[in-house]
């Protein structure tokens, strides 16, 4: 007997919190275990914490030898950044970290790096690099999995209180914009100093971009959330602003490009693809966190002969390799980023470019359904089938059925507001699990799945 065994309630919406669930779980194990069953426990997390969550207590010991702990930085703001010497990506980030801490030295904050390998290898690595911040050790992956991470590198910014203050950061630009968050806005007049802006909607959220460079207007406009709209109103929910820079002509030296949400700095850099890929990325993170009228659930979506097949999961978890292979076999493109539910649980399309990583890159190459042969949805779709699942090499598709309950659990633990509109998140998601079939299981190779869950969909009772 497996845990999904147990009967599972979904009838009472307002019982149904994380916390309930998790209970019904244990409870479900409890009793199996009470005569005899074997209970087969649930998979590692492995997408992050959720923003608001309190942030894991861990003691490690320094380069030195000394035992530190995340308590002792409590009041503090703390960049916790995963590392490993044996990470390409780690090693590009590692100078860009020091110029950072350098410049913010006296400032509330503190970065903290935990890294694993051999000790010494570490602090060669660290006395090579200039770290003057604390590096700590884990042996194999206890903290990550405190963390619900175990790719590298990874960064998480904690306040003052030990809580997690944002989404999980993955990848080299993505810390780096974590770490300058807070930088105060140049004192800037609307007018003289902007040359153009776009204001616009996107699932009834409203923005507006200012620039300091018109030339950059082209660019700017293809990193807009998908459906976006002009806005012809003056009020708006959020303002960005985004300062292209160039050359001094008193130093002739390079001048970084500075993006601004409100006040606070998201990033400064000289690397043009990395502050439109920032800018974008937080674009649709606010969308995410603010839609009125529909659900966002990180997952990838594709459409199959008039149903969706969902892929919840984070950044990291392969769900847009997954969703490209599906694309090139015929099916339709719906999203690699979010699922957007309306209420009825009905998935709208949200088709970014698909971004597909390569090991050997330093960014995601971001590439559009027509050019994997395929095309993107444009109607909202019933959910036939929701697939939970991760890459493990050599492993084989034999996936476990999950029952409601369990299914309704997995795609709240990936939805953008499940702390901010539970009682909407929970409502909406049964409308999801009530008809899809959801499959759970590791997965090798995604041409060897791809027919098997087009079979599978095939099955079921038409949307």
């Amino acid at each position: 007997m497996t845990i999904d065994d147990a009967p599972q309630a979904v009838d009472n919406i307002a019982e149904l919190t994380i916390e309930a669930l998790r209970h019904k779980e244990q409870t479900a194990s409890e009793r199996a275990r009470s005569v005899g069953l074997a209970v087969r426990e649930s998979r590692l997390a492995r997408d992050g914490l959720p923003i608001g969550t309190k942030a894991p207590d861990f003691a490690l010991p320094d380069l030195e030898g000394r035992t530190r702990s995340l308590v002792e930085f409590r009041g503090r703001r703390v960049l916790l950044i995963f590392s490993d010497t044996g990470c390409g990506p780690c090693q590009a980030l590692a100078p860009e970290l020091v110029h950072l801490y350098r410049k913010r030295r006296g400032e509330s904050r503190e970065f903290l790096m935990v890294s694993r390998g051999d000790p010494e290898i570490n602090r060669s690595k660290a006395y090579a690099n200039g770290f003057s911040f604390p590096v700590l050790l884990q042996r194999q992956w206890e903290v990550s999995r405190a963390y619900a991470m175990f790719a590298t590198p990874v960064g998480y910014l904690i306040d003052e209180r030990g809580v997690i203050a944002e989404e999980v950061a993955v990848g080299v630009d993505a810390i780096l914009a974590l770490a300058q968050q807070g930088d105060p806005a140049p004192p800037l007049r609307l007018g003289s100093d902007w040359e153009d802006g776009i204001s616009f909607v996107s699932h009834g959220v409203r923005i507006r971009i200012r620039v300091s460079d018109v030339t950059i207007m082209e660019r700017l406009r293809s990193i807009l959330p998908p459906g976006a709209k002009p806005l012809l109103t003056p009020e708006v929910d959020s303002v960005f602003s985004l300062i292209v820079g160039g050359t001094d002509s008193n130093s002739s030296r390079a001048e970084d490009h500075l993006c601004f949400e409100g006040e606070r700095l998201l990033i400064r850099t000289a690397d043009t693809n990395a502050v439109f890929d920032a800018l974008e990325s937080r674009l649709h993170s606010v969308v995410a966190q603010r839609a009125p009228e529909h659900l966002f659930v990180h997952a990838g979506v594709v459409g199959w002969r008039g149903q969706a097949i969902v892929f919840p999961g984070r950044s990291m978890s392969g769900k847009s390799t997954l969703v490209a292979a599906l694309v090139q076999a015929g099916a339709t493109y719906y999203s690699d980023e979010f699922a957007v539910f309306d209420t009825a649980g009905r998935v709208h399309p949200f088709p970014r470019p698909l971004s597909l990583r390569d090991p050997s890159a330093q960014r995601p190459e971001r590439l559009s359904a027509e050019t994997l042969g395929g095309h993107a949805g444009t109607e909202p779709l019933p959910v036939g089938l929701i697939v939970h699942t991760f890459y493990q090499k050599g492993a084989h598709w034999r996936p476990r059925t999950l029952s409601p309950g369990r299914a309704l659990l997995t795609l709240l633990e990936n939805t953008v507001q499940a702390r901010t509109r539970p009682a909407v998140a929970l409502a909406t998601l049964r409308q999801v699990v009530e008809r899809a079939l959801m499959l759970e299981g590791k997965r090798g190779d995604v041409d060897t799945m791809v027919l098997r869950l087009f079979k599978r969909i095939e099955q079921l009772p038409a949307g």
